[in-house]
């Protein structure tokens, strides 16, 4: 195993077996938005998602996501406190994806890297993030 594949390895297993360094990840406190459900990505900005390809994101009550970008699938944490939304320990896999797959897997996964916000709007979760006055626009 190549010194550059044990770091990844290591993230996907701590991943898949829930290890975590910080207590405070899990779903949102009562009464707060909340994350929790299965959402398809339709806008990362101003940029909407490729056609033919559904980007879906997973939040659980555990503090967990899943999802796909339109190529790859990743995982990670999540809280949300306050409406401050914190992602964590994201990973993905590595797939060959078309360079427009590719534009589209970039773009999403920077933009829930810097994501700091969540609103709910009209049945849909509005994650606003650094850089952007446009957010990540998810429908059920």
């Amino acid at each position: 195993m190549s010194q550059r594949a044990a770091p990844m390895l290591i993230a996907l297993v701590a991943a898949a077996t829930g290890a975590s360094g910080c207590a405070s990840w899990g779903s949102a406190r009562h009464g707060e938005p909340s994350l929790v459900g299965t959402w398809q990505v339709q806008y990362i900005g101003e940029r909407a998602v490729e056609p033919g390809s559904i980007p879906i994101l997973t939040f659980t009550r555990d503090g967990r996501f899943s999802g796909t970008t339109g190529c790859n699938r990743i995982n990670g944490f999540f809280a949300v406190e306050r409406g401050i939304v914190q992602l964590s320990d994201t990973v993905s896999t590595r797939m060959a994806c078309t360079p427009e797959l590719a534009a589209q897997e970039t773009a999403l996964l920077d933009a829930l890297r810097d994501v700091e916000r969540l609103r709910h709007e009209d049945g849909s979760i509005l994650l606003y993030f650094r850089g952007s006055d446009e957010p990540i626009r998810l429908w059920p």
